[in-house]
């Protein structure tokens, strides 16, 4: 928050339990204390130090694919995963333009849509998303939203968020009277005056249409390179950037873990007055001390070799190599990594801090914290699970194998001590 600002500060010690939807955890000797605090614009700050009072801990695992095997069980390019309702796992394979349903152990269920031009059917399935019971794919090719419950297909609408004109969006979130978008830059062409690559939060109406930019920031996560002949953007090893969570009820968090900071907004699609292109006035901010994982020289120079040095049956492009180093040059890299590089929200309301992990570590720390954001628990997560969802007591996630092989997994959320 702005440090010329006045801070009104009320010092309490919280002590917090946790509870899960059938199950409690129990509190450990060490409670976490938070400072609370309101600043004269009214935002309320809580500041948490010390250990979380509870450590939720991995269950029984499902395992869901296969190396070799029947299309129920194999995938192509998973871009997309959520659990309905009812807690099946809906897996979206937009290599292969089809949805496949499983039971919570794993068990395949049934298929949805396929590649073609018929009304159930995708020609770039991209995102899913829940609206009550309905399952909406999200079709960025045509572009359309194509309606399923249950294995039914109900109806296809077509969608006026074009991939021409917006480009995929990195996150596509259903909030009340209609849907939130980010959609990330990285190059441009033409070659831009402003070389930055930008962050983009936009609100859409029902039909899809942009109704209103909410912010419009400079996406440091990523580095363009630009050369006579073409760009491309490339992930800034070590840069922390934009990050937004919405939950179906509009409810957003936001921050780039460039500090220990998260806030919290409320997000509808079309807010008295619109918005001005900048992020909404949070209402609550979540901070935590911590120390930021340090970058090590050893990783910038294996970072640097993987960019400069392609495989032997690659062509060498020297012009994009010259550009890639001159742009390390005049950016340099940074003495540590971010404070965290995830924000998700679980079916139960909670937000979830994926804490970025140390070099080399085998687990990341997830820190779960209420609505009012007290801390209420960490979970320790194998380091190679991309989490993308958290419903029905488990979180599930994907892995990709050094062949390239990607399976869904799915851990237990059990109490801890």
């Amino acid at each position: 928050m702005d440090s010329g600002r006045m801070t009104f500060r009320i010092v309490v010690t919280l002590t917090v339990g946790c509870a899960l939807a059938s199950a409690s955890c129990e509190r450990s000797p060490s409670s976490a204390t938070s400072e609370a605090t309101r600043d004269s614009a009214g935002i309320h700050i809580i500041q948490h130090t010390g250990p979380a009072p509870a450590q939720w801990v991995v269950g029984d695992t499902v395992n869901i694919g296969k190396v070799e095997g029947t299309p129920e069980y194999t995938f192509n390019r998973v871009s997309d995963l959520s659990v309905g309702p009812d807690g099946r796992i809906y897996v979206l394979d937009s290599g292969d333009n089809v949805v496949r349903a499983y039971t919570p152990d794993g068990t395949f269920a049934y298929k949805l849509g396929g590649p073609g031009d018929g009304p159930s059917e995708f020609r770039g399935a991209y995102r899913l998303l829940w609206a009550g019971d309905t399952l909406e794919v999200f079709d960025a090719r045509v572009p359309k939203l194509v309606q399923f419950v249950g294995p039914a297909f109900v109806d296809s609408r077509p969608s006026r968020l074009t991939i021409w004109e917006y480009g995929g969006p990195a996150l596509l979130a259903r909030v009340p009277e209609g849907f939130v978008a980010v959609f990330v830059t990285g190059c441009r062409l033409p070659r831009p005056k402003d070389l930055r690559p930008l962050w983009k939060v936009v609100t859409l109406d029902p039909t899809g249409a942009v109704r209103d930019t909410v912010a419009i920031l400079t996406n440091t996560a990523t580095l363009p390179i630009y050369w006579a002949t073409g760009c491309s953007g490339m992930n800034a090893l070590g840069r922390a950037g934009p990050q937004l969570a919405v939950r179906p009820d509009g409810r957003a968090a936001y921050g780039d873990g460039s500090t220990y900071q998260v806030a919290l907004f409320d997000l509808p699609a079309a807010p008295p007055g619109g918005y001005h292109g900048a992020m909404p006035k949070p209402d609550l901010v979540i901070r935590r001390q911590a120390e930021a994982p340090t970058l090590s020289q050893d990783s910038i120079d294996a970072y640097r070799s993987r960019y400069t040095k392609p495989p032997k049956d690659r062509p060498v492009n020297r012009d994009m190599i010259h550009a890639v180093e001159a742009a390390w040059d005049s950016t340099g890299f940074p003495d540590h990594l971010p404070f965290y590089r995830a924000l998700l929200w679980d079916d139960q309301g909670r937000l979830w801090v994926g804490e970025t992990p140390a070099e080399h570590a085998t687990v990341q720390r997830w820190a779960v914290y209420g609505d009012e954001g007290a801390l209420l628990a960490e979970m320790e997560l194998p380091v190679v699970l991309s989490v993308k969802a958290i419903s029905h007591e488990r979180v599930w996630g994907t892995v990709t194998d050094e062949l390239g092989v990607t399976y869904v997994r799915g851990y237990r959320i059990e109490p801890g001590g």
